[in-house]
């Protein structure tokens, strides 16, 4: 069963140029993986964990945590893993896109000024 990304119908046209933009991030965290490059790699690890949820990928932020705390440590066989991993996601995501409701009036709260 593939996993599944939840993605707004909003946003879904942005979906395809972020998951290519994603597909190069893979080659940049093997160049980094091969030069044991430890600040690159916590610094993508970072940018994935910022990304993926907004984009409706959750996993790509759980992934980019985990490489981002690796390279802390300089755990390069953990990262290798972690890089394969993120990898499959990307080869095998299968996108679901949801509808979300707009908010009405009765969502927003009403501002009033304050009276001296």
């Amino acid at each position: 069963m593939n996993p599944k990304a939840r993605v707004t119908r909003d946003i879904a046209d942005l979906v395809a140029p972020f998951l290519h933009r994603r597909q190069q991030d893979i080659e940049s965290l093997r160049v980094a993986l091969q030069t044991e490059d430890s600040i690159r790699l916590r610094m993508l690890g970072q940018r994935m964990r910022a990304l993926g949820e907004p984009y409706g990928f959750s996993h790509i932020t759980t992934l980019g945590r985990q490489i981002a705390e690796a390279s802390e440590g300089a755990e390069f066989d953990l990262i290798r893993g972690l890089i394969e991993q993120y990898d499959e996601y990307l080869r095998s995501v299968e996108i679901v896109h949801i509808e979300v409701p707009a908010p009405t009036w009765q969502d927003v709260p009403l501002l009033l000024p304050q009276l001296p």
